[in-house]
């Protein structure tokens, strides 16, 4: 491009002296005005052609150098999304993997706490009679939940397990705040397959039958409680409880 721009100016420069001497060639004059006259000619031509030629190369500089700035700019624009797109899936990435922490340490304390709670039967007065042990408690909530159901036949699901349950005189107070943030994760969760992976690890951390007492208490203890679960799709009895009432099969996926 150097040597083009210089043959250039060269070519320029040189022609319309050669020009002017081949149309004029008397020997080099002593003249005073003759070379007045050769200046002006070289002026009014090599004057004019090298401000053409410098307009030319300022042009194609500026055009070089807007076709270089856009080039760039669409490299830098290139850039910016590709890294965007990989700080995206970076946080992504960084929170599922914190949702999945938190959810198997709620799972895990939820889980303790199960583990760790005093179940007690009681006289029909209501008078605490003993002690007994966790599966004790299951199999005798189920039986109650069994005999309300039919003598209610016509309640619903969920009235006839707060039944059961409150004949137990039993409080989940902690429960209800870790179960509550557990839900909280998974409604807000938007991805589906990591919504299914992190209830998972929550049905498969904590025993369900323990899961679906401690809703039913959030039943009838919390108000809207009803509406939120069936509406993200929480509700979760074992079969063992919704085959205790052959009349409630039809309410295994939303009980009235």
């Amino acid at each position: 491009m150097k040597r083009i721009l210089f043959g250039l100016i060269i070519l320029v420069t040189l022609s319309p002296a050669a020009f002017y001497f081949y149309n004029f060639n008397t020997g080099l004059s002593k003249n005073n005005s003759d070379w007045g006259s050769f200046g002006s000619y070289i002026g009014g031509t090599v004057g004019v052609l090298l401000s053409s030629l410098s307009f030319c190369v300022l042009a194609f500089t500026l055009y070089a150098t807007v076709k270089y700035n856009n080039a760039n700019r669409k490299i830098a624009i290139s850039t910016f999304k590709n890294e965007k797109k990989s700080l995206n899936l970076q946080i992504k990435h960084q929170r599922n993997e914190f949702n999945l922490q938190l959810v198997k340490a709620y799972t895990e304390s939820l889980s303790n706490l199960f583990h760790k709670k005093k179940y007690y039967r009681y006289s029909h007065d209501g008078i605490q009679k003993e002690e007994i042990k966790k599966d004790e408690f299951l199999d005798e909530i189920l039986t109650e939940f069994i005999r309300i159901g039919k003598i209610n036949p016509k309640s619903d699901f969920p009235s006839i397990a707060t039944c059961a349950l409150n004949s137990f005189r039993i409080r989940y107070d902690d429960e209800c705040v870790i179960l509550s943030s557990i839900e909280e994760i998974l409604i807000n969760e938007k991805d589906s397959e990591m919504k299914r992976h992190l209830n998972t690890i929550f049905t498969s951390g904590v025993n369900t039958e323990d899961v679906f007492w401690l809703r039913m208490f959030l039943f009838d203890c919390s108000k809207g409680y009803k509406e939120k679960i069936f509406a993200h799709k929480l509700f979760n009895a074992t079969n063992r409880i919704l085959d205790a009432l052959p009349e409630h099969h039809k309410k295994r996926s939303e009980p009235e």
